[in-house]
Parts: structure tokens; C-alpha cells; sequence
């Protein structure tokens, strides 16, 4: 694929994601390769991001930039982590994470792979808030902000519908540190 463009952390290479990118892969490339490229798990996952390929990724001001991880000795993907719902225009975007398989849980490839990335929002994306959601009984996620310095700013009930039912969301944010207003 043309233009693609990585960060790189010591067991990660990170691979950026954009609209254009997604726009490429979903045109010129056939379904395994698809598969193969996203690190998707089943056929089902394949018509989900073919779904949303068709629907439009982007509007005239939301769009998105994301990673996904690659472990640097498997060289397969292992997570997803990135900038979603990005208001350019406000310099504000939601922040999410996810780890494909729970066997490479625990392990800090997340928390490696964030210290490359939010610097990234801040810096090439000019973020000055990146703000995050996360379900208050999902501890490691909780612990997982506060460690890069999020700010628990409230809770949002029913907000996520999930597995069948609603869950709360706690909100976090984290603004730029030289654009932090006290």
C-alpha cells in the first residue's frame, strides 16, 4: 500500500490509518487481503468495516486517525488504538484503544503504543483536548488513562450498548500541556 506511514516503539511498529487509506484498501485490494491487512478475525468482521467503508468513514468536519499495532516479531496485527470523531476545526478528538486477543493482554504493548501516540495527536494533529470514554468498571482502562494523565471530568449514564445492554461511561480528558488553561 502506498503512503503508509509508521510510528515505531520498541516491540511495535504502528501503523497509521487514515480515510484515504481505508479508501485505497477498499478499492484496490481483494477480501483476503482485507482481512489480512486489518488483522480481521472472521468474514463477519470483514462485512462490519465493508459497512462502514460504504457508509462514509468521514463528514465535511468529523473524521479519524488510528494505528494498528503490529507486534514487530509475529508481524500480525494485535490491536487497534487512535483518534476518532476528530474535530479538526475544534482541535478535539475521542481516543480508543483495543487489544484483538486476549493473549496479548497484560503484556504493555498499550501502553507502549500510547506513549508514541498521543504525543502524535498533540504534535502532527494539533489536538489541544483528546478525550476518552471508558466503562468505570473496566479497571485496567481506567488505570490505563489516569497512567498518561486523563482527568476523570464525569460520568455519562447509559451511554455505550453493549452485548446487549447499556453501560455507563466514565469521561476523561487530556489537553495539550502547553495549552492547558488553569
Amino acid at each position: 500500500m502506498k503512503d503508509v506511514f509508521y510510528l515505531e516503539t520498541e516491540r511495535l511498529l504502528l501503523r497509521r490509518y487514515t480515510p484515504e487509506v481505508m479508501q485505497q484498501l477498499f478499492t484496490q485490494y481483494n477480501d483476503q487481503e482485507i482481512i489480512t491487512y486489518l488483522g480481521l478475525a472472521s468474514e463477519e468482521e470483514l462485512s462490519k468495516e465493508k459497512l462502514k467503508f460504504k457508509g462514509g468513514y468521514t463528514t465535511y468536519r468529523i473524521s479519524f486517525c488510528g494505528f494498528h499495532l503490529i507486534d514487530k516479531i509475529e508481524h500480525h496485527v494485535i490491536g487497534l488504538c487512535g483518534f476518532h470523531n476528530w474535530q479538526a476545526e475544534h482541535r478535539r478528538s475521542e481516543f480508543g484503544y483495543h487489544m484483538m486477543h486476549e493473549s496479548d493482554k497484560r503484556k504493555g504493548f498499550m501502553k507502549e503504543a500510547i506513549a508514541s501516540i498521543i504525543p502524535y495527536g498533540f504534535s502532527e494533529m494539533d489536538l489541544h483536548r483528546i478525550e476518552a470514554f471508558a466503562n468505570p468498571q473496566n479497571t485496567a482502562s481506567v488505570r490505563l488513562l489516569e497512567h498518561f494523565g486523563f482527568e476523570k471530568e464525569g460520568l455519562l449514564k447509559q451511554h455505550f450498548y453493549k452485548n446487549g445492554a447499556f453501560e455507563d461511561s466514565a469521561a476523561y480528558a487530556l489537553f495539550k500541556p502547553e495549552d492547558k488553561i488553569l
